[in-house]
């Protein structure tokens, strides 16, 4: 899921992008007030030689941004993808915290059945303490279930201690996908505007050759 380190522009990239659509422009200006001798010094068939030399290499700088542009469109991609991971990975987490706050609240219930139970056994053995002393047998069997009820209860007591702990790990992975779901779908949205960015310029550019072209065509045809 590692993404390259250079989909942003660097100031060099930027600043000769900018002179690209700058030199157009220029080129533009001169031609809309018949500058043609003061561009490149030269008349004719010569300036429309070196005018069209110069919009190929515009040209070709284009198809460099346009690259650069599927790059970026390219992460923007796989960001979309990385997020869509995170997202049902965050629901799985809030369904199995889900299943862990009903297995516990039903292991909660059972426990304070069973110490009723064991409450209602114990009251049982105080109102029949009479008939316990004269019976040792009957006694020893009470004692015994009453041993059997204290050993479950204490391994329900575990189990849930084992369900919280487990619940708490859940909890704390759902925050620690929450924070990355974050930091993903922010990453997303400043590779969007670079995008944007991007895009836009290479629309003015786009627009600016067709306008160049459309002058080279009526010089040529004058």
């Amino acid at each position: 899921d590692d993404l390259p380190d250079n989909l942003e522009p660097d100031s060099t990239e930027r600043s000769k992008n900018d002179e690209i659509v700058d030199n157009i422009a220029e080129c533009l200006d001169r031609m809309a007030i018949g500058d043609w001798p003061t561009l490149h010094g030269t008349r004719g068939g010569d300036f429309r030689a070196s005018l069209l030399e110069r919009v190929e290499g515009l040209q070709a700088e284009l198809s460099h941004l346009s690259g650069r542009n599927m790059e970026l469109e390219q992460a923007r991609s796989e960001l979309t993808g990385r997020c869509g991971r995170l997202e049902i990975n965050l629901a799985t987490q809030k369904n199995n915290c889900v299943r862990l706050e009903l297995d516990l609240e039903t292991q909660k219930e059972i426990c304070d059945k069973l110490e009723a139970n064991l409450k209602a056994q114990k009251e049982c053995v105080t109102k029949t303490e009479a008939d316990l002393k004269a019976s040792e047998e009957r006694c020893t069997s009470l004692t015994k279930l009453r041993n059997s009820l204290d050993s479950r209860c204490t391994g329900l007591k575990k189990n849930i201690d084992e369900q919280k702990c487990k619940f708490e790990t859940s909890q704390k992975k759902l925050a620690e996908t929450e924070t990355e779901l974050y930091d993903m779908t922010k990453a997303l949205a400043e590779e969007k505007a670079r995008t944007n960015k991007i895009q836009r310029k290479n629309n003015q550019l786009n627009a600016k050759i067709n306008s160049l072209k459309s002058h080279i065509s009526m010089s040529q045809n004058s």
